[in-house]
């Protein structure tokens, strides 16, 4: 009797645990919004940290301004915003502008060029995308990038 219970029991675990698993699944439909082309890079963006912004990072080299924010990398293409947790697939539409992006100076570029933001010297740091990925939480957690102008 108890070797019953004990399978009945299994078998119970085995049919409810993955329960949880299968309600994580998320299905993105974006019917009749364009993904953005994919992004000509060799390899993953070594990029540089916005001053005057919440965290943004950027990547200078990429002539389409592609965005790395709270863990997400972002694109602004053809009047709509997309994002992913990777720089090079997984996109999808965002139906808004990111928060972030209100903080970000739309003269960034030339500021980078002249290494030089709003008339201070920039001495900007390239960040390689491994550092960036496990290191961005901490960074943000205890405001590293604050003072990067």
């Amino acid at each position: 009797m108890k070797k019953l219970q004990m399978a009945v029991v299994f078998l119970v675990l085995a049919i409810v645990a993955p329960l949880p698993a299968m309600a994580q699944v998320g299905i993105n439909v974006n019917v009749g919004v364009p993904m953005p082309p994919p992004l000509a890079v060799p390899g993953p963006p070594n990029v540089v940290v916005l001053p005057d912004s919440p965290d943004v990072y950027v990547d200078p080299d990429v002539n389409r301004d592609l965005f790395f924010w709270s863990g997400w990398w972002w694109e602004f293409w053809d009047g709509r915003w997309y994002r992913s947790h990777y720089y090079d697939r997984g996109w999808a539409y965002y139906n808004r502008v990111p928060s972030f992006y209100f903080d970000v100076d739309p003269h960034w570029r030339e500021y980078y060029g002249a290494r030089n933001w709003r008339g201070h010297p920039w001495a900007y740091q390239r960040i390689p995308n491994a550092q960036l990925q496990s290191n961005w939480k901490s960074w943000h957690a205890n405001g590293y990038w604050q003072t990067s102008a």
